[in-house]
Formats: C-alpha cells, structure tokens, sequence
C-alpha cells in the first residue's frame, strides 16, 4: 500500500578484464553526478538513485528507492545511457568521475579485514597486475572510451526492469509509459 517503488534496471555486461570494465566503473560516477540524482531525487523526490557496475559478475544496474514515478525514474535511466554514450559531459566531470572511482579503490582496509579482502581477490582471480592494469587503464580513460563502452554494454542491450510497487501505483505508472511493465 506504499505510494512509494523501488525500481532497478540491470544489464548483463562483460566482466572485470574486458577493456570496457574501467569506462563501465567510471560511467556509473557520470551518470550518478550528471543525470541521476539530479532529476530523481532533487527533482522526482526519491529517496534515493543510483549507478553501480559489478564487475566480477559482469552486472550494471541502475537503481531508486522510495520512489513515487516509476515511469519518470524509468525515463530517467534510457537518458542516462543515452546522454553518456553521446559524451554529454565535460572533461571536468571525466576527471572528478575517476577521481572518486579511485578514491573507493584506496579507502583503507580494517587490518582486521585485510585477510578476506587478499582471500577475495586470490578467489575472484584478481591479481596485482590485473588490479594495477584496471586501475592504469581507469587513470588513462579518454571520453571516446566511455562512450563507445556505454554503446556497447548498455544503449544496444535491452535490460531487464523490475519494480516493487504497490498495485494501484504500478497501474497508474505504466499508463503512462511507451512500453507497459508486465504486473
């Protein structure tokens, strides 16, 4: 009975060694800073939105919660994709983009959790040289490898939507959508 959704659209996208990996990890940031937040949370009046690129999984998804326009939301997302893979963004947001892609890359590790943290990338295969190659190659992104990964991964793959609504908010959002969600 909440007038509220949490919706997410997902994409299957190649994995943490295919060269798009770095510009999927450094879109998320674009899109976030540039599209996401600003029209669903600032002016949609979701709770929350946001990016994410799991790597490892090869999963990119965009997300909002507590969200009262799912088919607004929905919009939102396809300009998102849209609007980075035609470089809808300046040089300034590129370089802030890796910036805080490299800054959760060297957030600190617990010494408690260094253990798990070496055991998990030993399992995931994630070598020294690898993460050092993902990392050379992020610093080194140019806004032509953003946007062709962006083509690639997302604006020419479908993506699967799913929404968690109540029934009388689903019906009256996908009346007003060009494609109607399955309820």
């Amino acid at each position: 009975a909440s007038p509220v959704a949490f919706t997410c659209k997902a994409f299957k996208v190649t994995p943490y060694l295919h060269p798009h990996a770095p510009a999927l990890t450094v879109a998320t940031h674009l899109m976030e800073n540039k599209i996401l937040f600003p029209k669903i949370r600032e002016q949609g009046g979701a709770y929350g939105c946001g990016a994410s690129y799991a790597a490892m999984g090869g999963f990119f998804t965009l997300h909002a919660y507590r969200d009262p326009q799912i088919g607004a939301t929905l919009k939102t997302f396809n300009e998102a994709i849209s609007a980075i893979a035609q470089g809808k963004f300046e040089p300034s947001d590129l370089e802030s983009a890796k910036l805080e892609t490299i800054q959760q890359f060297d957030s600190p590790i617990a010494p408690g959790s260094r253990g798990s943290a070496a055991y998990g990338w030993l399992r995931e295969g994630k070598t020294v040289s690898h993460r050092q190659h993902f990392r050379d190659k992020l610093l080194d992104l140019t806004p032509h490898e953003i946007t062709l990964a962006v083509k690639k991964e997302l604006l020419e793959k479908e993506g699967l939507v799913i929404t968690f609504a109540s029934k009388d908010l689903l019906e009256k959002e996908c009346a007003k959508l060009e494609k109607p969600l399955p309820i």
